[in-house]
């Protein structure tokens, strides 16, 4: 996990460059255009402003890698398009086993190096992060795993993995499509299929999941 004081002290020497004069947290937060109160409750709570950030990074043409994951300072040349930020829905449990109603509660943001989403096969302006709940669909997707939804794929491809509300319940689980018939399926034997009763509501296909060891 980042921590945001970590990340200011490597702010600092560029800006104390920058201004002729050391910086202070009233200087950082003055250059990432965050309100000096806001910046000092995100220091409290470890909220990390990956937008402003990423605009610092962006207008001084730095790599916000240097920042983020320790790249040496003679490499800050390197441009910064390789890292996005997604939404992460922290408090969103997807179940892999019962249903449960979380669906609709305010995203985080997490920064991602986007060759790893060009990997999952993931649409930078409709992927959205998740938390696994349940071990229904070990050992594809185990318990506490981060899933990476593609909100932009809605249709129902047979045997394709997606997140999905239905009796007002979200589920991430393998569809089934028999005829006019959708059943949800598990991958631990265990879990019987599901046949969905109300109405189904398709978040988006499952394009890649990270595992906690």
């Amino acid at each position: 996990m980042f921590n945001l004081r970590e990340i200011i002290k490597k702010l600092q020497p560029l800006l104390t460059k920058e201004l002729n004069k050391r910086a202070t947290y009233k200087d950082v937060a003055k250059a990432l255009n965050i309100p000096y109160n806001r910046f000092k409750q995100q220091l409290f709570k470890n909220h990390i402003p990956y937008k402003e950030l990423m605009y610092f990074c962006y207008k001084r043409k730095i790599s916000i890698n240097y920042l983020f994951f320790g790249q040496l300072p003679e490499s800050l040349i390197e441009n910064t398009t390789n890292i996005i930020v997604l939404n992460y829905n922290k408090g969103i449990l997807g179940s892999l086993g019962d249903g449960l109603i979380n669906y609709e509660l305010e995203p985080l943001q997490i920064a991602i190096d986007k060759y790893l989403l060009d990997y999952l096969g993931g649409n930078y302006k409709s992927t959205e992060i998740i938390n696994g709940y349940g071990d229904s669909m070990e050992p594809f997707i185990s318990d506490k795993s981060l899933i990476f939804i593609d909100k932009s794929q809605t249709n129902i491809l047979d045997k394709r993995i997606y997140a999905l509300l239905t009796d007002g319940e979200l589920f991430v689980k393998q569809c089934i499509k028999k005829e006019d018939i959708l059943l949800l399926r598990s991958f631990n034997k265990k879990y019987p299929d599901i046949y969905p009763q109300g109405k189904v509501k398709i978040i988006g296909k499952v394009v890649g999941i990270l595992t906690r060891l």
